[in-house]
């Protein structure tokens, strides 16, 4: 009986630590932006880099899931024809020249190899930012997330603009510059680290991920 009653109080410890470990982490989603086939080779992330890129990905979300934060995904996708595509959007009126992210298409689908759970959102949009044509702000909303912590390609596209439109909402603001990848370098190395810093917190997503065993 007393072997019995040891593994009990056992198991209740490993409970009560399994909590404290995700405890808190409910208000906070990870945010994961345009990992498309065709974003991908646009920002000449090709000859595996795309798979070590998204590796890399894979690996900080699934840490991120064993400690109860939310995890979410953005993509942006047109209809055949690019009907939303106005000829004044400079950056969409040349994917639609070149007729890519349309939907149903292999080039607008999530890379094969980044890990979506099962339940997990995946936010459509039809232009840069991840908020303006999603329903991204209700969702957060209604799951009350406060903090967000963002990753992408581009640095300068949906990783700027979300940035911007989130900090508007203030919502607390993290951006794991080790997961984003801009192919002008001179403008990724400069919003890094100097623009997006006055609007959130950057950290390489190993700092960031130690954090939430010691911010507790």
């Amino acid at each position: 009986m007393g072997a019995k009653t040891a593994k009990i109080a056992q198991l209740e410890q490993e409970v009560v630590e399994h909590m404290k470990n995700i405890a808190g982490y409910e208000t906070t989603m990870l945010l994961l932006c345009d990992y498309q086939n065709d974003i991908l080779a646009m920002n000449q992330l090709a000859d595996g880099k795309d798979k070590e890129l998204v590796a890399k990905v894979n690996a900080v979300t699934a840490a991120a899931r064993a400690k109860g934060v939310h995890v979410g995904f953005v993509r942006v996708a047109f209809r055949p024809g690019h009907p939303e595509v106005s000829d004044q959007n400079r950056l969409f009126k040349i994917v639609k020249a070149n007729n890519k992210l349309v939907e149903g298409t292999d080039g607008s689908k999530l890379h094969d190899d980044l890990k979506v759970d099962e339940g997990e959102p995946v936010f459509t949009k039809k232009r840069v930012g991840a908020f303006s044509t999603t329903d991204l702000q209700a969702y957060l909303r209604a799951k009350s997330v406060t903090k967000l912590v963002l990753a992408g390609v581009s640095t300068g596209g949906v990783v700027l603009t979300t940035v911007r439109e989130a900090f508007d909402f203030d919502y607390e603001l993290t951006v794991l510059k080790d997961l984003c990848h801009d192919k002008n370098t001179a403008q990724g190395e400069a919003l890094i680290n100097t623009v997006l810093p006055n609007q959130c917190n950057v950290k390489d997503s190993t700092e960031w991920l130690a954090s939430l065993t010691t911010d507790l």
